[in-house]
């Protein structure tokens, strides 16, 4: 599987989910009373097929084999679409619940693809989740986006002209610069082990030390930021946090220390551990 599908997948069940049950509790009031005293009972429960068959259908993403980021983004798309042009061939999207429903899914499909643009401009399509360190790095910086996706979704921030109108993009200046520091760290980490000085492979070992050192210079310059953007507004100072990617890069790092030190470990002890004799 690839880190696109992975992260993606996960955020997409998630806000699915809550899409739906938040659609079912807002309608509440309204199935359970009408003026005339009569509703369609069919109609709540077209949300409900239809929220079933989507995150089976999402849950069960692979890529297969060889996996295409591209393909899955354009899979996911035409799930989504389906789902909520699903309403108009069964009950014409007469429930209340499916409506909120269907333009939570729409909001969705926005989000969906936001991230798939911001994976791709950073180079992080059709990349494995596997063992490699540097794959690991990748995937927590992707984790990063995900969490910042997941948080301009909640709060709101998506709408039609988001990906044709660049200067209204979701972040704050400060996450903006953030992201560019984490774009230029992460390309010439990747050139760096993919080019290595005088063509000179790096060992696994060495490959874990060099994404530990990279990782360690963008904390560095994220708390340099962070002190960058401190000031004073109406008498009362203020001080941004480290925020998620600190939390992101503490992950990447605990993991990159502790996972790839005992792969090395392993295999050291298998090169250099005696034959057995019989």
């Amino acid at each position: 599987m690839t880190i696109f599908i992975d992260t993606v997948k996960q955020f997409l069940a998630r806000k699915i989910t809550e899409a739906y049950h938040e659609s079912k509790q807002e309608a509440s009031p309204l199935v359970s009373f009408s003026i005339l005293g009569f509703r369609d009972k069919r109609e709540p429960d077209l949300a409900a097929k239809k929220y079933g068959v989507l995150i089976e259908q999402i849950n069960s993403l692979t890529g297969g084999k060889s996996p295409s980021d591209v393909k899955a983004f354009e899979l996911l798309k035409t799930l989504i679409q389906a789902s909520y042009q699903w309403a108009s061939t069964e009950v014409s999207g007469t429930s209340y619940v499916d409506r909120s429903f269907t333009k939570a899914l729409k909001e969705i499909e926005r989000a969906l693809q936001y991230y798939f643009e911001k994976l791709k401009k950073l180079n992080l399509l059709d990349i494995p989740h596997d063992d490699d360190p540097l794959n690991n790095f990748r995937f927590y910086l992707a984790c990063y986006f995900a969490k910042k996706l997941t948080d301009a979704y909640d709060n709101g921030r998506f709408d039609a002209e988001l990906m044709r109108q660049p200067h209204h993009l979701i972040n704050s200046t400060l996450t903006n610069t953030k992201e560019l520091l984490v774009a230029t760290s992460l390309r010439k980490c990747s050139e760096t082990l993919r080019h290595p000085r005088e063509n000179h492979p790096y060992s696994q070992d060495k490959r874990r030390e060099h994404i530990l050192e990279v990782i360690h210079e963008l904390q560095r310059k994220n708390i340099e930021l962070c002190n960058a953007h401190a000031g004073e507004f109406l008498f009362i100072t203020y001080h941004p946090s480290l925020g998620d990617l600190h939390t992101y890069l503490e992950k990447a790092a605990r993991e990159t220390r502790t996972k790839y030190s005992i792969q090395t470990m392993r295999m050291d002890i298998g090169a250099h551990s005696a034959p057995i004799l019989s």
